[in-house]
């Protein structure tokens, strides 16, 4: 009965830390989706820049973009 406890208990962990884990790699892809969409952002559109221009140059235009769509 004991190591039917002990077995319990050791999962409850385990699963405490997936959790954990989970909601730390999966809470800024959430933002970032959440905010995309509430500010009228299509992620995939501002990915394209970077293929066609500079990393520095994309940069700058996805902060515009984003800077433009919060209204600042």
């Amino acid at each position: 009965m004991n190591s039917i406890t002990n077995k319990a208990i050791n999962h409850w962990r385990l699963k405490r830390r997936v959790a954990a884990v989970n909601r730390l790699l999966m809470g800024p892809v959430v933002f970032i989706t959440t905010v995309s969409m509430v500010a009228g952002i299509q992620v995939t559109q501002l990915s394209v820049h970077y293929e066609t221009m500079g990393f520095w140059d994309a940069t700058k235009l996805t902060v515009m973009t984003i800077a433009q769509a919060l209204g600042l």
